[in-house]
């Protein structure tokens, strides 16, 4: 024979309240840290102690059996890349609108050296004297940089860029009669000088050359 005892407890706080909650038919918990402290809710902004602080962590899944695509009216977790960061799921491309398309395009004012602003400078090409000819005059603690030149010689002539201590920037250019050469824009330069030297334009006869640069100064 199997005889059963059962007996009331009445659950008091020492104050002498009750900690039953009779609505929920649960007891009363009084969390005093890790939760509300920290653990669940914390400051905007607060600075971050590692080991100390606390906070309440989210996961997901990577890549998987576990993380396929879900049919509409299920729950699941969230998805996670192997860098540990929220999974981003872009779905119907085609139908971004273009309505207001983002126009970019290549700044005239200023080209840049990592953050530095460098503003484009032009130079004439007017010699006829054989030997060095300065184009551009040194700048102090500056390089100066080609980005695009235009060279025309009247008769045969040999040309070359130099660097104002007779350094050659560039190989030796043959013309023709009334031949030259164009440099496209390069934004990052077909040649520059050292620091502290102008640039040169040497031509080994008395033949008259015309043309332009433009340059920067970096």
């Amino acid at each position: 024979m199997t005889v059963s005892f059962s007996k009331d407890v009445n659950l008091k706080t020492p104050d002498g309240d009750n900690a039953y909650d009779d609505s929920n038919d649960a007891v009363r918990v009084n969390v005093v840290a890790g939760a509300a402290a920290g653990g669940t809710s914390a400051t905007d902004d607060a600075a971050f102690m590692s080991g100390a602080s606390s906070f309440t962590p989210i996961g997901g899944f990577t890549g998987g059996a576990d993380d396929e695509d879900l049919q509409g009216g299920k729950s699941g977790a969230a998805r996670m890349t192997s860098a540990r960061a929220i999974h981003a799921h872009i779905v119907n491309v085609v139908e971004v609108s273009v309505q207001n398309p983002v126009i970019a395009a290549q700044r005239t004012d200023a080209l840049f050296d990592n953050v530095t602003a460098l503003t484009p400078k032009f130079a004439p090409i007017d010699v006829s004297t054989s030997g060095a000819n300065t184009i551009v005059s040194t700048v102090a603690d500056k390089k100066i940089r080609v980005l695009n030149a235009k060279f025309i010689a009247v008769t045969s002539v040999g040309s070359r860029w130099e660097g104002g201590d007779g350094s050659a920037l560039e190989g030796r250019v043959d013309t023709v009669n009334r031949g030259g050469y164009v440099m496209p824009f390069s934004p990052v330069g077909w040649f520059e000088t050292s620091a502290n030297q102008s640039l040169v334009l040497f031509i080994d006869a008395d033949v008259s050359c015309g043309g332009s640069i433009t340059y920067v100064e970096v």
